[in-house]
């Protein structure tokens, strides 16, 4: 009896052991079997941490970056080879004035814009405007005295007026009177005409010979109220 039972216990055992081994089997390999979602860059779809970012860092990636960059370039280079050069102020007006050397300018140029009675040499003028804005009409005239006339590639003056930091010159040839000889001093004016008053300057200088014919000689710029009252 005693020997009946204890086989039966010792089956009973056994199958006990079976069956919690088969259940811890079955827990480690739900562990192992643990589901992981798909990866969607490998389908080629933006996962959620990827879309994420890309909204973060948009507004990042596009913030307008400055563009403006204080480099001045002047509107008129100076010319390389200067002969006489000054700077006077009339009234809100800086005037620069000045004879420089170009192979290019003389009595038979390439082009008619190059024409110069004075060999190889040019003049150059700029003026500067800082103030109120000064209404039209505003006319700039150019040439040597007395032959000053309107210039026309600065007619937009006469409509426009001036406003404050305009700035605008010329260069090129000079175009003597017909009877200009050795020994004559002569006057070359630039004058901006506004409906108040007048400003200008004048830069003043004789011709003296040269290597290739005249030259410009003692050069002096003066502002023009000096030069109306001499």
């Amino acid at each position: 009896m005693n020997k009946i039972f204890i086989d039966r216990l010792f089956i009973f055992i056994i199958i006990l052991g079976q069956f919690l081994t088969a259940c811890s089997t079955q827990k480690q390999l739900a562990k192992t079997n643990t589901f992981e979602p798909i990866n969607s860059a490998f389908l080629g779809l933006p996962t959620q941490t990827q879309s994420v970012f890309a909204t973060q860092s948009f507004p990042d990636a596009y913030t307008p970056i400055p563009t403006t960059i204080n480099i001045y370039v002047p509107s008129f280079p100076t010319p390389e080879e200067v002969v006489s050069n000054e700077v006077v102020q009339d009234g809100p007006f800086t005037f620069d004035l000045r004879f420089y050397r170009d192979a290019a300018l003389g009595a038979n140029p390439i082009a008619p814009s190059l024409y110069s009675d004075l060999e190889g040499i040019g003049i150059y003028f700029v003026w500067e405007y800082h103030g109120p804005d000064i209404p039209p009409p505003v006319t700039v005239y150019w040439g040597i005295d007395p032959d000053i006339s309107s210039l026309l590639s600065q007619s937009e003056y006469t409509s426009e007026g001036i406003k404050d930091g305009d700035k605008d010159g010329r260069e090129g040839g000079l175009i003597l009177p017909k009877v200009s000889k050795e020994g004559d001093q002569l006057e070359a004016v630039v004058k901006i005409e506004t409906q108040n008053k007048t400003y200008g300057a004048v830069i003043r200088f004789f011709l003296k010979a040269g290597e290739h014919g005249l030259e410009p000689d003692n050069v002096t710029v003066h502002p023009l109220d000096t030069h109306q009252n001499s």
